[in-house]
């Protein structure tokens, strides 16, 4: 019995393949592919061999078609598991999608506009290519930080606000989740027992603070914009600002939405790029602009990393993960050797390695780990008590 995980987006359908298994290792999908389309609705199907099939159609469930005709054994599929990014306050655990969660997560696109309606239409792709007898399941981005205290989820405006639900939601929850989890198989130490920070940082950035296996805080908010300077988003910023440039007669909040989420971060400090790799090039060949992104990103994840550790009672570990977190070994001694009072010492050895691995050195009192986030291997095991349980399906 095999179950397929789809991760809808705004440009792209990530779909992976698993079988079933009782294994406590992550294991890599039997199969996987990626559809990817531009503005003029040119699509290209990746697999994981790294062949590229260019799509004729601008049918999308014709292109998702196309790529389950690559699946072994489309017949064994047994469930498909959905990333939703937003459950709202009503969602908050996988659950089999019925007529009923899909309201849900309609009613849910109020607080991610950007996002919801892309898991839903999903959804309703899925169901069909595949008929309605299939079994989809929803896991929720923002389920894992559900049970941050009140103090931590709610803003200081008036209390009404935290009644319509305008709260800090967090998000990244399943990589957050996932790596807590990793983190403390790794360390052969029990999850209860662990306090930790884990930094998901790719083209979105987010940080956790995690105590006794449950989140306790979390940098992003009400929507994947609060907290780190990323890719393309601002992260933070004073909402004087904001209200500021709404009264200019050029700025709509529709504009403005788009500034911060789509020319901000790293893209908008740079005028060149979110990716780290080029700015880090163009920062060692002495441009001024690329050297300034890169020192405000990390400024911007030390000032929060601040903030995570006021929740905890004492750090074990820090973990980094994402395109950034991995692959950006220049971040690591400069976010973690002259963080004052943090007793890290880094083994160069293990920076200079690959995979997961703990790359602090063994008499450094804190521990930091690199970390593959495996968001779908993640949302197969939070699926599979649900799998297991004969109620959920009746």
């Amino acid at each position: 019995m095999q179950l397929l995980t789809f991760n809808a987006g705004s440009s792209s359908y990530k779909l992976s393949g698993f079988e079933i298994t009782t294994a406590a290792e992550p294991i890599d999908p039997f199969w996987q592919v990626q559809i990817d389309w531009q503005v003029d609705q040119t699509a290209t199907l990746t697999q994981s061999d790294g062949s590229v099939q260019v799509l004729g159609s601008s049918d999308r469930t014709a292109w998702l078609e196309t790529a389950l005709e690559t699946l072994p054994d489309r017949s064994a599929i047994a469930a498909v598991v959905h990333r939703v990014v937003h459950g709202g306050q009503q969602l908050q655990a996988p659950i089999l999608v019925t007529s009923a969660v899909k309201a849900a997560i309609a009613q849910a696109a109020d607080l991610a506009p950007l996002h919801n309606p892309l898991n839903l239409a999903g959804i309703e792709l899925m169901e069909q290519v595949f008929g309605s007898a299939m079994p989809q399941i929803a896991v929720f981005d923002t389920a894992f930080h559900q049970q941050m205290p009140v103090a931590a989820a709610i803003y200081g405006g008036p209390y009404a606000w935290w009644e319509q639900g305008y709260r800090r939601y967090g998000f990244h929850g399943i990589s957050h989740q996932y790596l807590a989890e990793r983190c403390a198989q790794l360390s052969d130490r029990p999850l209860l027992d662990l306090q930790l920070v884990t930094a998901h940082l790719g083209n979105g950035c987010s940080l956790a603070a995690i105590r006794n296996g449950h989140s306790v805080d979390t940098s992003m908010g009400f929507s994947p914009l609060e907290g780190l300077v990323m890719g393309s988003r601002s992260g933070s910023v004073d909402p004087g600002l904001l209200l500021q440039l709404l009264q200019q007669p050029d700025c709509s909040p529709h504009q403005l939405s788009t500034v911060l989420n789509q020319q901000s971060g790293l893209l908008g400090l740079s005028g060149r790029s979110n990716d780290v790799r080029e700015l880090a090039i163009a920062a060692e060949a002495g441009d001024q602009r690329s050297q300034l992104a890169l020192a405000a990103f990390t400024h911007s994840l030390r000032r929060h990393l601040g903030a995570m550790l006021a929740s905890l009672e004492r750090l074990d570990a820090l973990v980094f993960a994402g395109g950034i977190g991995e692959n950006y070994r220049a971040l690591w001694p400069v976010v973690c050797e002259h963080f004052a009072g943090l007793p890290i010492q880094l083994d160069p050895q293990a920076m200079a390695a690959t995979g997961d691995r703990c790359i602090s050195s063994p008499d450094s009192a804190i521990a930091v780990w690199v970390i593959h986030s495996r968001e779908d291997w993640q949302m197969v095991q939070l699926t599979l008590p649900l799998l297991r349980s004969p109620q959920s399906f009746t």
